[in-house]
C-alpha cells in the first residue's frame, strides 16, 4: 500500500496532464485550431516532469537510496532526467504519426523546439526546486517581502 502511494505521489501530475493533453488533441482538436498551444504544453510538460522528479528524489533520499546530491549535480540529474523522458515523448509522437496516421509532429525542426522547450522548462523548475531546498525559505524571501 505504502508503494502505491508512492508511486501515485511521483505520477498523478504527469498522469493528469497527459490525460489534459489527449482530450485537447482528440476531443477539442486544440492543436489543429491553434498550433501554438504546442509551445506552452511542451515547456509545463518540462516543468511537471522536473517536479515529479524531484519528488521522486524525495522519497529515494527518504528510504536512504540516495544521498545528499551536489546542488549542480541534482539540477544536472533532474534535467536529465526530463530530456529523457522528452525524447521518450517525442518517439510517442513518432509512433502516433507513423502507426495511425496522426500529424503530431510536423517537422524536425517542430520536435527541436519541442525538446528544447521541455529541457528549457525542466531545468529552471529543477533550478528553483533545488535553491529552494538549498536554502531555507527561499519563496518567503524572494515573493512576500
Amino acid at each position: 500500500m505504502r508503494l502505491l502511494r508512492g508511486i501515485v505521489r511521483i505520477f498523478w501530475l504527469p498522469g493528469a496532464f497527459f490525460l489534459l493533453n489527449e482530450f485537447f488533441n482528440r476531443a477539442v482538436n486544440l492543436y489543429e485550431h491553434f498550433p501554438w498551444v504546442d509551445i506552452p504544453m511542451h515547456t509545463v510538460g518540462g516543468v511537471i516532469i522536473a517536479y515529479s522528479m524531484e519528488v521522486f528524489f524525495d522519497i529515494c533520499r527518504q528510504k536512504k537510496y540516495i544521498g545528499k546530491l551536489h546542488p549542480a549535480l541534482h539540477v544536472l540529474f533532474l534535467t536529465a532526467l526530463v530530456g529523457t523522458i522528452a525524447v521518450l515523448w517525442e518517439f510517442h509522437e513518432f509512433i502516433r504519426d507513423t502507426f495511425f496516421r496522426e500529424h503530431t509532429q510536423p517537422s524536425v525542426p517542430d520536435t527541436m523546439l519541442d525538446l528544447f522547450l521541455g529541457l528549457l522548462g525542466g531545468f529552471i523548475t529543477s533550478s528553483i526546486l533545488v535553491l529552494q531546498k538549498k536554502r531555507n525559505f527561499f519563496w518567503d524571501r524572494v515573493f512576500l517581502r
